[in-house]
This record gives C-alpha cells, structure tokens and sequence, in this order.
C-alpha cells in the first residue's frame, strides 16, 4: 500500500501530531507498506528525502518558529500522481489539509483525516475576535471532516463530540501508540546525575508545550502546595513555548523556582529517560484529545496524577493507573503528595501503569490503522464495480 501523510507541522519541530506520523510510519514500513509524508520546509529541511516532500513555507503570524506550509505546488501535485497513492492521510482540516482534499478529489483518491486537535481551544493565538475564531474553528473543521472518506479520532469522547457536532462521516477511534521497546536498556539515574538530584529526592515530571491551553499556571501554583509536605520535590517540565517566561515568573514569585527545572525542549530519546526518571508524571491540560504523553507515562510504569478530561479520563482509571482530579488545585496538589509519600501505593500504581500501556503498543494500533485502510480500499471497489455494472445493464 501506498500512503501520503499531509500535515502542517512536523520534524525537527517536536509535537504531539509529528510523533503520531512517525510512529505510524515506522510501523508501516515494517510491514512493508511504502509511506510519503508532505510536510513545510524549515531551515535546514526544505528538500525532499527520506520519503519526506518539503513545501515551501512561511513563519506564522502568531508564532514565528512555527512554519505554515503554503497549500499548493504543481511539483508536489505531480509527484501525487507518480506515487500511485492508494490512501491520503490528512492530520489537519486548514491549509496542509485543503491540499491533502484537492488532490484527492483530483486523483479519486480515498481522504483519511485524524482529528488530532479540538481546534477551538487554541483561538487565543489568532489576533482576531476569539469567540468568532472559536465558533469558525469548530464549522470550518466540522465541515471539513464531513468532506473526508474516514475520519480517525485518539479517543471515544472526541468520537461523541464530532457526533453531536454533526459529522455524518464513517467515524473511528485509533490512539496513537507506542513503541514500549524504546523504553528498555535505558538508565535513568543518569537524569539525577545531570541534575544534581539526591536518589532520596522526589521528581515529578511535566512533558509538553509551555502554552496556555495547557493550564501550567496551576500546575504550578499545585506544586506550590505540594512543597509544603514533600520540601526537596523537584518539578521538571520539558518542552518549550511562549508561556515559559510568564511561569519562570510565576515560580521566583511563589519563592519555587529552585524547585522547578526547564529542561527545554529536548530529543524524543531524552523524553523518555525522564519519563523512567520520574516518580510521578503530571498533567493538568483541559484540551487533550489524547494525551500521547499520557501512555509514555505509562508505559515508563510512571503513575500519573491528571484533571479529569475527555482526552484523559479514558487513558487513566482513577486509583489503579494514575488519579483524575478536578480542576482544584487543593485536590490535585493531596493526590500528588498522597503518591509521593506512599511507596508501596505508588508501586502498585507503576505496575498497573505497565500493563495499561501493553494494549497501546504501536504494532496493534497500526495494524487496526491497516485494515481501516483495506476496508476503505475495499468500498471504493465496490462502488466502482457497482457503477459499472448499472452503465452496463443500461448501456
């Protein structure tokens, strides 16, 4: 099978959409499916290798390290054609995602769209009304995956959601996986080390953007209260984004700041020693439709202490895996004191952890990825085996 993957935003910009097509592309590979990824050129990635076709770009106006592809080239559109596509796979319904529908009308090409992202909630980037940029987010991506053969959700509550918003398209639920062998052979004491942190010290990890949408001011203002009971915690947040001078503030204003760590944004294979690192993942975003950082946790056998979301609450089972917690910075702060000061619960709660993040591993979920494909192929078969057939009785 050959597959083109469309996105906005991808390597060597880090992000939750660009681990996505990695991860599923190295499983299809695997199975010795051929895959093509069309992603924005960026300093040092603007030409085409490793079956990645770069477009040329612009910086966006609401952040300039982010390169928006610009959704057309004759080149690329004859590419398309050479490649023999059988599957288009759009991750994004606006500009990558507009060109990913054109050409697979152009070509009748099946359009595969993975609802990666409840768009509405990051209108506060758009300098315009953000309660019109809202209401268009939610029409203009409702309209877009009614225009798509499958439309492919990370959970069963923004499955539900698209429902209510009325997207009468063939709707299906795949998480992204992962690849629970990355996390073995690796030695976390190495992050102590790098750090300067005691073994009987307790860290609690933060992996993700630094954005508003993540809610990280009461992450903070959490752990604030946790330092009254647990006084040599450490708090580390990897990533990066335009909130991290406003909480570096916030951390020497709360008289915190020695206690928290911004570690940057950091390569996939470091993400990963923290996780193991760790002796509790935390995550307080309201916005997640899945939380890819969620299973990592977990399949680091790392507890996770989480407000209670769509995306989350299906990932984690309240006092078995992790704890889901309101949005109370009070409760969220006792739950997480309650793991640190409880080995045995919170090894209980690492076992657990392992065993939930066994049945999202990336080979089962690309398989069922796969046949979602196969099944799609095989209704457009059908249908043109159908239409023939009715010009033939009536040729």
């Amino acid at each position: 099978m050959n597959i083109g993957i469309f996105t906005n935003n991808y390597r060597p910009r880090l992000s939750g959409v660009a681990i996505s097509i990695d991860t599923f592309s190295q499983e299809f590979r695997k199975l010795g499916h051929k895959v093509f990824i069309f992603a924005p050129s960026c300093p040092g990635h603007t030409e085409t290798t490793g079956g990645v076709f770069r477009l040329s770009s612009i910086p966006a106006i609401y952040d300039k390290t982010l390169a928006l592809p610009i959704p057309y080239s004759g080149k690329i559109s004859r590419e398309v054609l050479d490649l023999e596509l059988d599957i288009i796979h759009s991750q994004h319904p606006f500009v990558m995602g507009q060109f990913a529908a054109r050409l697979a009308r152009r070509y009748k090409i099946p359009l595969v769209f993975t609802y990666h992202t409840l768009y509405e909630e990051y209108a506060h980037y758009i300098p315009f009304n953000e309660k019109i940029v809202r209401k268009m987010a939610i029409i203009l991506s409702t309209s877009y995956a009614n225009k798509c053969d499958l439309v492919i959700t990370p959970s069963e509550g923004i499955k539900n959601l698209l429902r209510t918003r009325g997207v009468k398209a063939w709707v299906e639920r795949i998480p992204t996986g992962i690849d629970l062998s990355k996390f073995n052979g690796i030695d976390p004491k190495t992050i102590r080390k790098s750090y300067n942190i005691s073994n009987k010290t307790r860290i609690l990890l933060y992996v993700g953007r630094l954005a508003k949408e993540k809610n990280l001011v009461f992450l903070i203002e959490a752990f604030k209260l946790v330092l009254k009971k647990v006084l040599d915690a450490r708090l580390i947040m990897v990533g990066d984004g335009p909130l991290k001078k406003r909480l570096k503030n916030l951390a020497e204003r709360l008289q915190i700041e020695k206690n928290i760590i911004f570690a940057g944004s950091l390569p996939q294979k470091e993400v990963y020693v923290h996780h193991l690192a760790a002796d509790l993942f935390v995550f307080t975003s309201l916005t997640e439709t899945q939380g890819l950082v969620l299973y990592e946790a977990l399949a680091s056998g790392t507890p996770v202490v989480t407000i209670e979301a769509v995306g989350t609450s299906e990932i984690i089972t309240n006092g078995i895996n992790g704890y889901l917690i309101r949005e109370q910075v009070d409760e969220f702060s006792e739950c997480v004191c309650d793991l640190l000061l409880n080995d045995r619960k919170r090894r209980r709660m690492s076992s657990a952890a392992k065993e939930t993040a066994k049945g999202f591993s990336s080979t089962i979920q690309a398989q069922k990825m796969l046949s979602l494909y196969q099944e799609l192929l095989n209704r457009k078969t059908k249908s043109i085996n159908s239409s023939n057939h009715k010009v033939m009785v009536h040729g």
